[in-house]
Formats: C-alpha cells, structure tokens, sequence
C-alpha cells in the first residue's frame, strides 16, 4: 500500500468537496473505485486520473509520495 495525495480539480472537487486528500492505495484502479463508490456524482463525470503530471491510461501501481489528480472532463476551443 502506499501513501498518495489526491488533487481534485473544478467539477470533480465540486463533486467530492475536497481540493485535497491523503490516501492509502494500491493502485489506480483501486482509487477510481473506492472514489465512486464514495462519491457517487464523481462516477457521472467520466474523469481522468494523471500520476505525478502525466495522464494515465488503465491501470498504474502506487508508491509513497505519488500526486494523483483527478481531472474532469476538458472542453476543447
């Protein structure tokens, strides 16, 4: 398990009402779950997750001290 900050950003720190949070994890995927689960108006989204500022695609092991920040859907223009 390790431990990651969360960062929320626009309508995802809406949805959860945290900017921030420590977490316990393993993995990615293990987030996106426990996330919908907890915050069931996140799950509507269709967010991305990046990993120390690089967007993710699957799923992504954790270590100590990662930044996991979860993204809402962007809007082209």
């Amino acid at each position: 398990m390790a431990s990651v900050k969360l960062v929320f950003f626009s309508a995802a720190a809406e949805a959860t009402g945290f900017r921030e949070q420590q977490k316990v994890a393993v993995d990615t995927d293990s987030i996106r779950t426990e996330l919908n689960r907890q915050f069931p108006n996140l799950g509507k989204l269709n967010y991305a997750i990046a990993v120390n500022h690089k967007l993710i695609n699957g799923n992504l092991l954790l270590t100590d001290g990662d930044v996991v920040a979860i993204l809402p859907p962007f809007s082209g223009g």
